[in-house]
């Protein structure tokens, strides 16, 4: 397998507090052929630094805590945290972090978040993506209940929309059902 880096192997940079979950996430990345392990740090306060010595393909943190997630290069990270807040979470993918997962997630599991990330793509366990759908919230439960009992016209009127705007967006949607 052809990396970016042109090696065979998908360079990963680990931090961890803890020394035991450090090893134990060692022999993880040293179990498959996939990845090479350039660096490993005590602390997710270091990642910058080493990220910058190091030039790992995917950066691969251990939270023992929410703590802030700061954007590294570019670089994706997968996060490993214990019920990380909606909040939190948001924050992190927006920072560059492309999965979170639970810290007891399985070999499997890192293997794949790791692969997932280094392509580019998002793999959120299911707990912290519900979180996140439920924060966000359906379109329903963002139409304020005062609305709920009121007719058409009352409702343009107090959420200041116009009869014509509204009439517009009306006639644009018959014409699309009716083409289906």
């Amino acid at each position: 397998m052809a990396t970016k880096n042109g090696s065979g192997a998908i360079r990963v940079l680990l931090a961890s507090a803890s020394a035991v979950r450090r090893a134990g996430l060692e022999l993880i990345l040293k179990q498959s052929s996939s990845f090479k392990l350039v660096g490993a740090v005590h602390s997710t306060q270091m990642i910058g630094q080493r990220a910058a010595e190091l030039q790992p393909d995917v950066i691969l943190a251990d939270f023992d805590r929410e703590s802030p997630v700061i954007a590294h290069n570019g670089l994706p990270v997968v996060a490993l945290i214990d019920n990380p807040t909606a909040a939190w979470a948001a924050q992190a993918l927006r920072s560059g972090v492309k999965s979170i997962l639970p810290r007891e997630a399985g070999s499997e599991e890192i293997v794949a978040a790791i692969h997932a990330a280094y392509t580019g793509l998002v793999l959120l366990d299911p707990a912290v993506a519900q979180q996140i759908v439920e924060r966000i919230g359906s379109p329903a439960s963002q139409i304020p209940p005062s609305y709920e009992s009121n007719s058409n016209p009352d409702v343009l009127r107090k959420s200041h929309a116009s009869r014509k705007r509204s009439s517009g967006y009306a006639r644009r949607r018959t014409r699309k059902s009716g083409d289906s």
